[in-house]
């Protein structure tokens, strides 16, 4: 996938925004880092300095953590620092819903909250932003709102947890977040539940948030007359695997991205997945057992085994 995204990309890179980088700075695109400028926002201090001590040399194109709280440009806004470190907040953690005890406050801090547009016009902010990736328990949808003037319309994706409970207080729900950014152009294209643990091993658990993936659609690309932005939107599709939606969006703008894809993905029939399935198997086996048998049986498999244009491997008995 990483060499199909470099062929479409060629010189172009991708600029990520990752609010809430606790962990692993945008995830999805390590597999093209060499591609992607990253810029994350982490309010916690040590978490921020660990952050960008682990990006040295890690190969991104460019790659940076900020110690900002990211909202509504205000001052001295609460926020609460939660047992476990994920799951603190600008809201404030309902434990009594939850019941977890990672969930309960143990400070409150004071902090500043910076939007986007004012990082914007204080030119901290590259343009454009391709992707928002957002995981800031609770205010995402404000951080969105926080870009409409500057970024958000020129923004390909957003990756947003969204919640379908009241785990903070008054955070929005799911809904809330989809109406705004389908009003924006987005179109939700996978939705991931979690699920919260009982202690009731028989009962359900219940639906409780989820990582939720918004990209521009079809429709958006031709009324926005985008086509500037066509590689850097298919290398979004691709990285989420979303290959039917990327073909269809390149065959109507770049035959050749389209066969690209096409090769790559769309002749790769079940049949061919179980002989590819069946030939690795035979691979591992032949690497821990390297006799004649196991080297024939890998070889005699392989043979039968065709490429995309009908040709076959040229593989023959050892």
């Amino acid at each position: 996938m990483a060499d199909l995204i470099a062929q479409l990309l060629q010189d172009e890179r991708l600029r990520v925004i990752d609010v809430g980088a606790r962990g692993e700075l945008a995830g999805h695109f390590t597999a093209i880092k060499a591609h992607v400028e990253v810029i994350g926002f982490e309010p916690d201090a040590a978490e921020c300095a660990r952050l960008n001590a682990e990006l040295r040399d890690l190969g991104w194109c460019r790659a940076e953590v900020l110690p900002y709280a990211v909202g509504y440009s205000a001052v001295d806004r609460p926020f609460f620092v939660a047992e476990a470190p994920e799951l603190s907040s600008l809201l404030e953690p309902l434990t009594e819903v939850v019941g977890r005890p990672g969930w309960r406050v143990k400070r409150v801090e004071r902090v500043d909250t910076v939007s986007f547009d004012e990082l914007a016009a204080r030119g901290e902010l590259p343009q454009p932003i391709d992707f928002l990736k957002l995981d800031t328990q609770g205010s995402e949808l404000e951080i969105l709102r926080s870009g409409e003037a500057s970024i958000l319309d020129g923004v390909l994706g957003v990756g947003v947890e969204v919640e379908f409970r009241e785990l903070y207080r008054g955070l929005p729900r799911f809904s809330e977040v989809e109406q705004y950014l389908r009003g924006r152009g987005f179109e939700l294209m996978l939705l991931e539940p979690t699920h919260l643990r009982t202690d009731w091993p028989l009962a359900r658990k219940r639906t409780s948030y989820a990582d939720a993936l918004f990209l521009r659609g079809q429709e958006w690309f031709v009324e926005e007359r985008r086509a500037d932005s066509l590689h850097r939107l298919l290398a979004i599709y691709l990285l989420h695997g979303l290959y039917v939606e990327a073909y269809a969006l390149a065959d109507g703008a770049d035959r050749f991205a389209a066969e690209l894809i096409r090769v790559a993905y769309g002749d790769v029939r079940p049949s061919a997945l179980r002989w590819r399935f069946r030939l690795m198997a035979d691979a591992v086996r032949c690497a821990l057992m390297p006799n004649i048998a196991n080297r024939h049986r890998l070889a005699r498999l392989a043979r039968v085994v065709y490429t995309a244009d009908g040709r076959a491997w040229p593989i023959e008995p050892p």
